[in-house]
């Protein structure tokens, strides 16, 4: 069985007008939610077409935990992800 990969879009850094620069890294959707902290089997973390990274449902204290995970690992949040945190 082949092992499904995804383009998940990190942070490399930052250019001298503060705004963060990003690359695509291939890896696997077990992998992203190991690095983030996360149970896969419970489904709970989405990777989008863009390589950014949402959520499928939650509390509000997981999809917090969640942003949190993603900025502190260095990947990218989807604007939903975003607009929930923020709202």
């Amino acid at each position: 069985m082949k092992i499904k990969e995804y383009k998940v879009k990190r942070v490399g850094g930052y250019d001298n007008n503060g705004n963060a620069e990003t690359y695509r890294e291939m890896d696997t959707y077990d992998g992203v939610c190991y690095n983030l902290g996360f149970n896969a089997s419970v489904n709970f973390i989405k990777i989008t077409s863009a390589g950014t990274i949402s959520f499928t449902c939650g509390k509000p204290h997981e999809i917090k935990a969640l942003y949190r995970a993603v900025v502190n690992n260095g990947y990218v949040p989807s604007a939903a992800l975003r607009n929930a945190v923020r709202n």
